[in-house]
Order: C-alpha cells, then sequence, then structure tokens
C-alpha cells in the first residue's frame, strides 16, 4: 500500500513539473504568438522555477496529492483552482517588488500561465475518473 502510493505521488509530482514547465513555455509562446524574443527567455527561465516552486508548495499545503484520482470531485477541482490562485497572486507580488529583475516581462503571461496550468493538472486529475465512468458496460 505505501509503494502504490510512493508511486501514485511521484506519478503526479512528475506529471505536475513537466505540465507547469509546459504551461509557462506555452505562455510566453502564445503571448508572442510561437516566437519568443531572446530578450524574454531570461524571465522566462526565472518565472518557471519560481512558479513551479510556489504551485508545487501549494498544491502540498492544499493537499491535492493526498486525493486518490479515481476520487477526484468538484472539490479538488475547486482546491487546485485556489492552490494555482494562491501561486500566481504570489508570484505577481514577487513580480512587483523585484520587477528590475524580470525585465523585460509580458505581465499577459501571468494570466496564461494560470489558465492553462489549471486546464492541465485539472485534465490530468479528472482523466482516469472520466475513462472509468464513461466506460460501455
Amino acid at each position: 500500500m505505501i509503494f502504490y502510493k510512493s508511486k501514485r505521488l511521484a506519478f503526479f509530482l512528475t506529471s505536475d513539473i513537466v505540465l507547469i514547465l509546459l504551461s509557462v513555455y506555452l505562455a510566453f509562446s502564445l503571448r508572442f504568438s510561437g516566437d519568443i524574443p531572446s530578450i524574454f527567455y531570461h524571465g522566462m527561465m526565472v518565472s518557471a522555477i519560481i512558479l513551479l516552486v510556489l504551485k508545487l508548495s501549494f498544491l502540498f499545503i492544499f493537499r491535492i496529492y493526498k486525493v486518490a484520482w479515481r476520487f477526484f470531485s468538484l472539490n479538488e477541482a475547486r482546491k487546485i483552482f485556489i492552490a494555482l490562485l494562491l501561486a500566481e497572486f504570489c508570484f505577481f507580488l514577487i513580480f512587483y517588488f523585484f520587477s528590475d529583475f524580470f525585465n523585460p516581462f509580458p505581465r499577459s503571461a501571468i494570466v496564461i500561465d494560470f489558465v492553462l496550468s489549471y486546464m492541465f493538472i485539472g485534465t490530468l486529475r479528472i482523466s482516469k475518473r472520466m475513462l472509468v465512468d464513461f466506460k460501455p458496460s
């Protein structure tokens, strides 16, 4: 049982890391229509690291990694939404107070990243439940 839980945690943690980094990259890519200017690479890399730490921290705080994905419900979707929203808000505060460190940085990428992260992480969590619930009997 402990092996199963650690295996599940490793799967979700690895998946979330990949999805969070992908959402940051896609947020910048969407913001710049697929062609990210090289001047924004530094800001993208720094924001990816900070957002990764913040999002994983808030997902742990909200105990998202304790829920088996077959029991995923609207309550967990709400927790993911709030966790990601708080992570983005904390990032915005860091960005606001240390804006010189990020310059240049497109603020719209923060909003795009939030939407993409929620879609990706939420879809991953609900995928098994959808497969089980919609399987023909």
